[in-house]
């Protein structure tokens, strides 16, 4: 699971989740058709080689199976993450957990971030002219954020936030 960042975010404009969910189904649908491509093409560069060595022993050939079963790694983790975007349901929430949109600020600088929890990778969408980052659910920030409720206060890194919103 991960957390979604907005900068910048101003507290009376409101980001439909929708949007931000499916900018990063989309982004994770491209990067699956490229992986696919991807590994097709070096299934063919190796099979075309011409001083292809049929031995086991070829290090070429060795470096091209690593890097194809490392895209097979990543085609299927990002399948995986696929399946797990889609099952999200936008519905609202009280407390902040799993796809939750959470507004919050810092007490002391007064800056506004967005947060919103899916899982996904380091990836960036840009959504109504807000760019948003992905960050894991594993992150200590993410962690003081889970369970809490609108107006309440977390304390992180000795800064302390404020939940404007949860939806």
């Amino acid at each position: 699971m991960y957390i979604i960042h907005i900068k910048s975010f101003l507290e009376e404009k409101r980001m439909d989740k929708s949007k931000v969910l499916q900018s990063f189904i989309e982004l994770q649908e491209e990067k699956i058709e490229l992986l696919k491509k991807s590994i097709l093409q070096a299934n063919r560069d190796i099979a075309n080689s011409k001083d292809r060595n049929d031995s086991h022993d070829d290090p070429i050939k060795s470096q091209y199976n690593d890097f194809i079963r490392g895209m097979r790694k990543n085609l299927f983790e990002h399948q995986e993450l696929l399946v797990k975007l889609k099952s999200i349901q936008l519905t609202g929430r009280e407390s902040v957990s799993f796809g939750s949109l959470v507004n919050i600020e810092n007490i002391e600088t007064k800056e506004k971030q967005l947060y919103f929890i899916i899982c996904a990778g380091g990836d960036s969408v840009d959504v109504d002219e807000e760019r948003i980052s992905a960050i894991s659910l594993g992150a200590p920030f993410t962690k003081s954020l889970i369970n809490k409720k609108k107006n309440e206060e977390i304390h992180f890194m000795d800064q302390r936030y404020r939940i404007l919103a949860v939806q």
